[in-house]
């Protein structure tokens, strides 16, 4: 069964392994890559149009805090699909790299983004290989919309610059209730009540909420000290 759009699976494996484990989780991220590749080939997930949430949040505080058409502002998108935030990014003067594991989708925004005449610097990376490898302090802003690896989110923090934003969207476990059937169903896919603000409690949180009608998502707005 393919992924419910508007989803990126995550894995369970550690981020630091040797052995048969690096074997494992290779096959892993082939196995992950080719259930997306077959999804982008059915175009579920060509959208370009940006999440509201990502407007909201630009316009009320990543321009405000950060600057807006500032040249030298580096954004990432993780798990950025075809492009739909990073080319919105990229059209208001941020430098972004996009990060995604399906071959098939890094090549569509590629060709999205030759369509609306931005650079991105895209990469065809699994997640976990590239924020443990990543330098610390390197973005201003990130973008995560749709994603879910709580491990991870130590490593979010790591490369964010002091002052940096990050912007994360995704399923609470009361998508359950309000959509079965629609999204993830698994609990190791959506978020428990609060846990998002308390994962990222070391920042400053600026904005955060968790919907209880029609869709059952947490979006959370939070800056890393200066």
């Amino acid at each position: 069964m393919l992924p419910t759009p508007g989803y990126w699976p995550s894995s369970s494996f550690p981020l630091a392994a040797k052995g048969a484990d690096i074997i494992r989780i290779d096959s892993f991220m082939n196995h992950e890559r080719e259930i997306w590749n077959a999804m982008y080939a059915q175009e579920s997930h060509a959208s370009l149009v940006p999440d509201p949430f990502l407007i909201e949040a630009y316009e009320n505080y990543v321009a405000p805090l950060l600057g807006e058409g500032t040249s030298g502002l580096h954004a990432i998108d993780l798990a950025g699909g075809v492009g739909r935030h990073a080319i919105w990014m990229a059209q208001r003067g941020w430098q972004v790299t996009l990060v995604d594991v399906s071959d098939e989708a890094v090549a569509i925004a590629k060709r999205n983004a030759g369509d609306a005449e931005v650079s991105l610097d895209l990469r065809l990376e699994g997640l976990e290989e590239f924020v443990v490898q990543a330098e610390e302090e390197q973005f201003d802003l990130i973008l995560v919309f749709f994603f879910l690896q709580r491990e991870l989110f130590p490593a979010f923090i790591k490369i964010l610059k002091p002052g940096g934003i990050i912007l994360y969207k995704t399923y609470t476990v009361e998508q359950l209730k309000l959509r079965p059937g629609q999204g993830p169903s698994h609990p190791m896919h959506l978020l428990k009540s609060n846990e998002l603000l308390r994962a990222f409690s070391s920042l400053e949180v600026q904005y955060y909420r968790e919907t209880v009608k029609d869709r059952g998502v947490a979006e959370l707005v939070a800056r890393k000290p200066a």
